[in-house]
C-alpha cells in the first residue's frame, strides 16, 4: 500500500499544483472567459498524459538517455510549440520576419531605415494585429496566404535585419514549405516553428548520444522550460544551440574514444563549423574547442591536425567577419553612439572592468535561475513561481553526480576552455554595452543592459566537462529525472498560465 502511494504521489503533487495555479490565475484575472479556462484545462490534461507516458516508458528497463531526451523534448516541446501564442516566443516577431525576408531573396538589407522587402498583405495584417485573440480568427486560421498581393515589410531599428541567413536555415525551409502547401498565416508560423523545432530535436538527440559523460545533467539542462520555450518557436537561437551542443559533444566523444577521423568526420566538422560561423559575432571563437581533439585522431600527425583544424577555423572566421563587415557597412543605426561608447571603454578600461563585474554580481541569482526558467521567457511576460525554479536548479545540480567518471581533458585543454569561454563572455558583454546599452541608457552607463542568460547557455557543457570528477555516484538518478519531468510539467502550465493572463484583451 505504501509503495503504491509513493508511485502516485508525483501525480497527486502535479494535480494539486495545477489546481493551485488555476486559482492563482483566477485571482489575478477573474474576468477570464470560459475560452481561456478551457485552454488551461486542455493544457493540464495533455501535460498530465505526457508525464504518465514518460513514466511508463522509463519503467521498461534501462532506457538510453538520448531516448529519454527525445521523448521529453517532443512531448513538452510540442506543448510549448502549440500553446505559446503566435509570435509571443522570445524575440519571435523579428525572427519570424527576418527568415521570410531571406526566403524571398533579400539576404542583404542595404538601407535598414527604408522598407525594402515586400510581404504579403494578409501575412502583414496577421503580424500587425494588436490583440492576440484576433490572430486566431477563422480567416487567419484557414484562408491561404495570397503571395501576389504585397506591401512593404517594416525593417526599422531591428538588430535581426543584420543577421546571417545560416542560423535561419530551418525557418527558411519552413517558409518555403508553407508557401508550397498554401498555408494560412497562423499555420505558416506554426509550420515554421515545427521545422525549426525538428532541427533542435535531431541535433540535440545526436549530441546527447555522443556525449561521453554527464548525460543526465545535459538531459535536465536541455529539457528545461527556458530551453524548450525557445527551441519550440521561430527563435534564431534554436539551430545555433543545436550546433554548439553537437560540436562540443562530438569533440568530447573524440577525446574519450581517440578514434581516427575519416573524410566524413572532416566534412561534418566543417559543415557544423560553418553553421556556427553564421551566428552572432565572436561566438566563432567557440570553434577553438576543435583543437581539443587528440593527436591520435589524426594518426599521430601533428602537422595534419594543425593544418586541417586551422583551415576550418580560418574559413569560419573569414565567413563570420566578412558577414559582419558587409552588414556593418550597410547599416548606420546607432553608429555614432557605438563609437562614443567604444571611446569611453578604451579610455576607462578599469572602470569598464568594474562595470562588467558589477553587472553580473548584482544579478547573479537572476542569471543563474534563468538558465532553466524565469522572466526572460516570452518577452518577459512569464512569471513562474520561484520555488519551482529553485527546485529544478537543485535537481540540475544533483544530476552532476550521476556517476564517478574520469576527466579526459588535459590541463592544456582545460585552460583552452577557460580562455575561450572567458573571451566570448567579455566580447558578448562588450557588444551589448557598445550597442544596446548606449542606445537605452547612454554613454558611460554604470551597468550593461540587454544581457540574457541564454547567451551563455553553450558554455555550460564545456565548463562542466573540466570540473573535478565525482568519486561516488548518487543512486536513484531515474527518480531524479522523474522529478525533473514533474517540475517541467508544472512550470509549463505556469508559463502558459502567465501568457493567458498577459494576452487577455483589456478593451
Amino acid at each position: 500500500m505504501k509503495n503504491r502511494f509513493l508511485k502516485i504521489l508525483p501525480l497527486i503533487i502535479l494535480i494539486l499544483s495545477e489546481i493551485f495555479l488555476y486559482f492563482q490565475m483566477m485571482f489575478e484575472k477573474p474576468e477570464l472567459t470560459i475560452k481561456y479556462k478551457i485552454v488551461y484545462l486542455i493544457l493540464c490534461i495533455l501535460s498530465n498524459l505526457a508525464v504518465v507516458f514518460i513514466y511508463k516508458i522509463m519503467k521498461k528497463g534501462k532506457l538510453k538517455i538520448e531516448n529519454i531526451f527525445l521523448t521529453i523534448t517532443i512531448l513538452f516541446g510540442g506543448l510549448y510549440l502549440i500553446f505559446i501564442p503566435a509570435l509571443l516566443g522570445t524575440d519571435e516577431l523579428p525572427h519570424f520576419l527576418r527568415p521570410y525576408q531571406i526566403s524571398v531573396g533579400d539576404v542583404f538589407v542595404k538601407n535598414p531605415e527604408k522598407n525594402e522587402t515586400l510581404i504579403p498583405e494578409f501575412l502583414a495584417n496577421f503580424v500587425g494585429e494588436s490583440t492576440m485573440s484576433k490572430r486566431y480568427t477563422k480567416d487567419y486560421m484557414f484562408k491561404s496566404v495570397d503571395y501576389t498581393k504585397t506591401t512593404n515589410l517594416w525593417n526599422g531599428n531591428v538588430t535581426s535585419i543584420r543577421y546571417s541567413p545560416i542560423p535561419y536555415i530551418p525557418q527558411i525551409i519552413g517558409f518555403l514549405g508553407a508557401r508550397v502547401l498554401k498555408l494560412s498565416p497562423l499555420f505558416t508560423i506554426y509550420f515554421v516553428r515545427l521545422v525549426n523545432f525538428i532541427s533542435w530535436v535531431i541535433l540535440g538527440y545526436f549530441a546527447i548520444k555522443l556525449l561521453p559523460s554527464k548525460k543526465i545533467f545535459a538531459l535536465i539542462l536541455y529539457t528545461s522550460p527556458a530551453v524548450l520555450s525557445i527551441v519550440s518557436t521561430c527563435s534564431y537561437d534554436t539551430f545555433a544551440w543545436g550546433l554548439f551542443f553537437f560540436i562540443i559533444a562530438y569533440v568530447l566523444n573524440l577525446i574519450r574514444t581517440k578514434r581516427k577521423l575519416n573524410w566524413k568526420d572532416y566534412l561534418l566538422i566543417t559543415l557544423v563549423s560553418l553553421g556556427i560561423s553564421g551566428y552572432k559575432i565572436f561566438y566563432v571563437l567557440y570553434l577553438l574547442v576543435l583543437f581539443l581533439i587528440p593527436i591520435e585522431c589524426f594518426n599521430g600527425n601533428k602537422r595534419r591536425k594543425a593544418l586541417s583544424l586551422s583551415l576550418i577555423f580560418a574559413l569560419s572566421l573569414f565567413i563570420d567577419f566578412s558577414w559582419y563587415a558587409a552588414t556593418s557597412i550597410s547599416s548606420t543605426i546607432g553608429s555614432t553612439l557605438v563609437k562614443d561608447q567604444m571611446l569611453f571603454v578604451l579610455t576607462h578600461p578599469f572602470n569598464y572592468l568594474l562595470i562588467i563585474i558589477n553587472t553580473y554580481i548584482d544579478n547573479v541569482i537572476y542569471y543563474i535561475t534563468n538558465f532553466v526558467a524565469g522572466s526572460e521567457m516570452c518577452y518577459g511576460l512569464v512569471r513562474i513561481n520561484q520555488l519551482f525554479i529553485l527546485l529544478y536548479m537543485f535537481v540540475l545540480i544533483v544530476s552532476y553526480f550521476d556517476g564517478a567518471d574520469k576527466n579526459d581533458i588535459s590541463i592544456y585543454g582545460k585552460w583552452l576552455i577557460i580562455i575561450v569561454t572567458t573571451l566570448i563572455f567579455i566580447f558578448v558583454s562588450t557588444t551589448l554595452y557598445l550597442d544596446w546599452t548606449s542606445q537605452r541608457i547612454g554613454i558611460g552607463a554604470t551597468k550593461i543592459v540587454g544581457v540574457q542568460s541564454r547567451y551563455f547557455l553553450p558554455f555550460i557543457i564545456p565548463i562542466i566537462s573540466i570540473l573535478p570528477t565525482t568519486k561516488k555516484s548518487i543512486k536513484g538518478m531515474n527518480n531524479l529525472i522523474k522529478l525533473s519531468v514533474i517540475l517541467n510539467s508544472i512550470m509549463l502550465i505556469d508559463c502558459i498560465k502567465s501568457l493567458l493572463i498577459a494576452i487577455y484583451p483589456t478593451v
